[in-house]
């Protein structure tokens, strides 16, 4: 998600992979999934 840049969030599954993506990201492993969560309850509660 965010292309690449510093704002990136790589996927659980990029982290083990590395590479400059990850290298870059301004984020931990494991963020991917808490984001999703948070918007799947934000959606739900949304209606």
């Amino acid at each position: 998600y965010g292309d690449g840049g510093p704002w990136y969030i790589p996927t659980r599954e990029a982290f083990p992979q590395g590479g400059y993506e990850v290298s870059v990201a301004n984020c931990a492993p494991g963020t991917d999934p808490e984001m999703t969560e948070r918007i799947e309850r934000l959606l739900e509660a949304a209606g």
